[in-house]
C-alpha cells in the first residue's frame, strides 16, 4: 500500500515538471512567433507649430494701409475687396476705390468713409440744393463751382469723379497735414464743414471696427509667419 502511494506521488512530481517545462516551451514558441512578424511602423508626423501674436491694439489708418499692402503683395487683395462690397455692393466700384486709395495715397477707410457720406455709393447722385446757386455731381459731389473747368457729364463720370475727388482730398492733406482737417475742408469751410467731418469720421470708426473684427489683419500676418518660417 505503501509502494503504491509512493509511486502515486513520484508519478505526480513528474507530471507537474512535465506540464511546468511544456508551458515554458509554449511561452518561449509564443515569443519567437511574435518575433517573427514584420515590425509595426507607425508613421511619424512632423507637426509645424506656429506662433501667432494676438493682436491687442487697434489698427487705425497706416496699419489697415499696410495691411491692404501687404495683400496686394501676396495677390489676395480679393479678400479685401470682399469686406468693403458688403459696403459698397459693386465689385467694380469697390475696386476703383481702393485703386485710387492706393494712387493718391489714401487710407482707404478715409476714401470709402467719404464717399458714403458724400453719396452712398451712388455714382448718379446729384444735388441741386446749394445755397450759392451751385450743384454736386457723382461720388464725390464735385461740386461745379470748385470743378469749373469740366462738364456736369465730365464730373459725373466715375473715374474722373474719383481722380478729381482725390487729388482734391489728398491736396487738402498736404495744405493742412491731416486727414481730420483735409476732410472738413474737402467741401470748403462753412458751418456744415464740421458736421460733415463728424459723419466721415464717425463711418471711417465704423470700418476701422469691422475691419479689426474681420479677421483680416490676423489672416495676412498668419500668412507671413507660414512663409517666413
Amino acid at each position: 500500500m505503501n509502494f503504491k502511494l509512493k509511486d502515486v506521488v513520484i508519478l505526480g512530481v513528474v507530471m507537474t515538471m512535465f506540464l511546468f517545462m511544456f508551458g515554458q516551451i509554449f511561452q518561449l514558441k509564443k515569443q519567437i512567433k511574435e518575433l517573427q512578424k514584420p515590425p509595426i511602423v507607425e508613421k511619424i508626423v512632423e507637426v509645424k507649430m506656429v506662433m501667432v501674436p494676438e493682436h491687442t491694439k487697434i489698427l487705425y489708418r497706416e496699419e489697415i494701409t499696410e495691411v491692404i499692402r501687404a495683400y496686394m503683395v501676396t495677390g489676395k487683395l480679393d479678400k479685401v475687396a470682399e469686406f468693403y462690397n458688403d459696403y459698397v455692393n459693386d465689385w467694380e466700384a469697390t475696386y476703383l476705390i481702393m485703386g485710387a486709395a492706393q494712387v493718391y495715397k489714401i487710407p482707404a477707410n478715409v476714401l470709402f468713409a467719404l464717399v458714403f457720406a458724400e453719396s452712398n455709393f451712388k455714382e448718379d447722385a446729384v444735388n441741386n440744393g446749394n445755397g450759392n446757386g451751385t450743384s454736386d455731381y457723382g461720388w464725390l459731389q464735385l461740386n461745379s463751382r470748385t470743378f469749373k473747368g469740366y462738364t456736369k457729364e465730365e464730373l459725373m463720370e466715375r473715374n474722373n469723379n474719383l481722380r478729381l475727388g482725390c487729388k482734391h482730398l489728398r491736396a487738402n492733406y498736404e495744405r493742412y497735414g491731416s486727414w481730420d482737417e483735409a476732410i472738413m475742408y474737402y467741401n470748403g469751410y462753412s458751418k456744415a464743414a464740421v458736421k460733415h467731418q463728424a459723419r466721415v469720421l464717425a463711418k471711417e470708426r465704423e470700418l476701422d471696427k469691422a475691419f479689426n473684427m474681420s479677421g483680416l489683419a490676423w489672416e495676412i500676418e498668419v500668412k507671413q509667419i507660414l512663409e517666413g518660417s
